[in-house]
């Protein structure tokens, strides 16, 4: 009785669901290709719903890509994300007596609620705007799926293997799209300001010529395909897996794609993953000398930039002029966020604050690029120390990861995207929550070592 109850109430929940979807998307269909859109999903949204309340594999799969592929929700609805976030916290609740570590339940409750309630607390004691409050410290709540998604690998180890696999297919889909639009610009098929008023109005990224003349396209779940590069340079390096040539192949398009993309942030993260894979991996020179000639082929026969410009690409890291807009808008951001953090250095001005100069870097004067620096000026130094010492409980946890091969991982990716956040509003988003959220599932399903080497043959396969 209680099975079938439970039934019911998915359906009704899940139909609840697709009615706010559909009613969403309907208000947005301005276009014969939205409402063609609009009228797909009304036949098939209650049964896909459906089905990803009934499947976990399948709301995990859903979540990948669409994190992935629609980070800000803009391409299709921007109920959709609410509506996951509903679906696998009410999944979630039958696995709670699941144990797990106090590492991971403080970390998740430092970042996902004290956080918050600090931050709200003192933004409304400050007056900020409450659309702003709201705005900015939904992201963090967000962090809650990490322990979501334990429960859920904790529950059917296999999960993990699903959210690898849809991982590196949804990254190639990414960066295919990515090598595409910068084909069809090269060639003059389109135009690069077609594409970038697109990327912009959609809120997912952006196209455009930088002053050498390169074009530059940076989507924002381009993280994704540097969390990918990483897995599959750490299988390969590891003398226990078999390297494949579809790996190989995953690995030069994704490669490719973050090359063309043209930002620096991106490329410190692969230089900065795989280099401290290098450190921790135990692997074969012979292995290590074909992969760097695979992807310097790779890259010469594509032609996909001139050597001269990435070298200066690079090195314009330190120009911090008003010819490098990129670099003077970071060095702007840091002397007011510095500045105007003096003003509350204990407490911090509370999330959804904005800098009393006036200074705004876009339409939501309340964000940043630098991420550290942004904390520390809304949380101050009492929150920044709680932040702080979450992500090192977080660096704790992956090390201590069972599997070898898993632990590498973790800790490079980890690295690479604390790295990357330092001049990139990352860690500070929803999507950058997801992405720690998912590394999680990653510290489980190896406990059993007799099952451990059909697994990794499992992940390899998938």
């Amino acid at each position: 009785m209680g099975g079938k109850t439970l039934s019911i109430s998915y359906k009704i929940i899940g139909y609840i669901s697709v009615l706010l979807l559909t009613i969403s998307i309907g208000c947005l269909a301005n276009s014969s290709v939205e409402i063609m859109v609009f009228a797909v999903l009304i036949v098939v949204a209650p049964f896909f719903l459906y089905r990803c309340f009934k499947s976990d594999h399948l709301l995990i799969a859903v979540m990948v890509y669409f994190y992935v592929l629609d980070p800000c929700g803009n391409l299709i609805s921007t109920w959709i994300k609410p509506l996951l976030f509903v679906i696998i916290v009410i999944k979630s609740f039958k696995y709670l007596k699941i144990n797990t570590g106090k590492t991971e339940r403080t970390v998740f409750l430092i970042i996902s609620i004290v956080l918050p309630v600090y931050g709200i607390a003192i933004s409304i004691f400050r007056g900020n705007l409450l659309d702003y409050i709201i705005s900015d410290s939904s992201h963090y709540v967000f962090f809650i799926v990490g322990y979501l998604f334990l429960l859920l690998v904790k529950n059917d180890y296999a999960i993990k293997i699903t959210l690898i696999k849809h991982l590196l297919i949804s990254t190639f889909i990414l960066s295919t799209v990515t090598i595409s639009m910068y084909i069809s610009v090269k060639f003059g098929v389109i135009d690069i300001n077609t594409i970038d008023i697109f990327l912009r109005l959609k809120g997912i990224g952006m196209a455009l010529i930088e002053i050498n003349g390169n074009f530059r396209f940076f989507l924002a779940g381009q993280i994704f395909i540097v969390i990918s590069i990483i897995f599959l340079f750490n299988n390969m390096l590891d003398k226990h897996i078999a390297t494949t040539k579809i790996h190989v192949f995953l690995f030069l398009v994704n490669i490719t794609a973050i090359v063309i993309s043209n930002t620096r942030g991106l490329w410190l993260g692969v230089v900065a993953g795989c280099g401290i894979l290098f450190l921790l991996q135990k692997f074969s020179y012979r292995k290590m000398v074909v992969f760097l000639l695979l992807i310097l082929v790779g890259m010469t026969v594509l032609n996909v930039q001139e050597w001269g410009n990435l070298l200066e690409r690079i090195t314009s890291i330190l120009d911090f002029s008003n010819d490098n807009l990129s670099n003077y808008i970071r060095f702007i951001q840091s002397r007011e966020l510095i500045n105007e953090f003096m003003n509350h250095p204990i407490l911090g001005g509370g999330f959804g604050a904005t800098l009393a100069s006036g200074y705004a870097r876009g339409l939501m004067p309340y964000l940043f690029e630098l991420s550290y620096l942004e904390l520390l000026y809304k949380l101050g130094v009492v929150g920044m120390f709680l932040f702080l010492l979450a992500l090192i409980m977080i660096l704790i946890k992956f090390s201590k990861t069972k599997n070898e091969s898993d632990r590498f991982f973790l800790v490079s990716a980890y690295l690479s995207f604390l790295i990357i956040s330092v001049t990139n509003p990352y860690i500070v988003s929803s999507l950058g929550m997801f992405l720690l959220s998912m590394l999680f599932v990653f510290t489980e399903g190896n406990v059993i070592e007799s099952k451990l080497s059909d697994r990794r043959k499992c992940v390899m396969n998938a």
